[in-house]
C-alpha cells in the first residue's frame, strides 16, 4: 500500500506542497541546472585524492549521490547516505541525474560500497530501503540498508552520525 501511495500523483502534489515546497533548496538543486552545477563544482573543489568516504545527510545525500555519479572520483570507496530522500518517487527519485530507467536508479559512479542509514520515523527518508531502487553492478556491490533508532529526533544528523550503524560502515573502510 505504501508503494502505491508513493507512486500516487495526488500524494506527490500534497507531499511536494507540505514537504519539498518548504525546502526550496531541494527543488532548486533538482530543478535548476545552474544551481546543481555550482553545488557539485563546490563539492568537487573540496574533494582530494585522499578522500575515501563521502557522507550526505538529507539533501546532502542527494548532492553526494549525484556528485559520485557525475565525477566518479577514483579515491572514494564508500558513499554513506543518512536520512535520505533519494527513494521518494516523483519528488526526488524520478528527478535524479542520471535519470532512473525502468524504475531503477544508477549505481553511484565507481564507489565500491554504499551504506544507507534511516530511522523508521524519519519522514524525510520516506523510503527506508534503497537497495531495490539502486541495484548494484554485482551481488557484492549493493546498497547496505541499515535501520537506526534516533529517538525523539528521527532526522537529526548528530543522531545519525553517532549511530553504531553509521560508524561501523566508516570503520570498515578507514580501519
Amino acid at each position: 500500500m505504501l508503494e502505491r501511495l508513493l507512486r500516487s500523483a495526488t500524494f506527490a502534489r500534497v507531499a511536494q506542497r507540505a514537504f519539498i515546497g518548504n525546502l526550496k533548496q531541494v527543488t532548486r538543486f533538482l530543478g535548476d541546472r545552474l544551481v546543481k552545477d555550482l553545488v557539485l563544482a563546490r563539492v568537487h573543489e573540496q574533494m582530494g585524492e585522499s578522500t575515501r568516504v563521502l557522507i550526505g545527510h538529507s539533501l546532502g545525500s542527494v548532492v553526494a549521490y549525484e556528485y559520485v555519479c557525475r565525477y566518479q572520483p577514483p579515491s572514494v570507496r564508500l558513499l554513506v547516505t543518512l536520512g535520505s530522500p533519494l527513494g521518494i518517487p516523483g519528488l526526488v527519485f524520478d528527478r535524479l541525474t542520471p535519470i532512473p530507467a525502468d524504475g531503477r536508479g544508477a549505481w553511484p559512479g565507481a564507489v565500491a560500497g554504499w551504506v544507507n542509514v534511516a530511522d523508521p520515523n524519519d519522514i524525510v527518508a520516506l523510503r527506508k530501503q534503497l537497495a531495490e531502487l539502486f541495484p548494484g553492478p554485482s551481488p557484492s556491490k549493493a546498497v547496505d540498508d541499515r535501520l537506526v533508532d534516533n529517538g525523539d529526533q528521527p532526522h537529526a544528523i548528530d543522531r545519525y552520525l553517532n549511530a553504531r550503524q553509521a560508524g561501523s560502515a566508516l570503520g570498515d573502510v578507514l580501519g
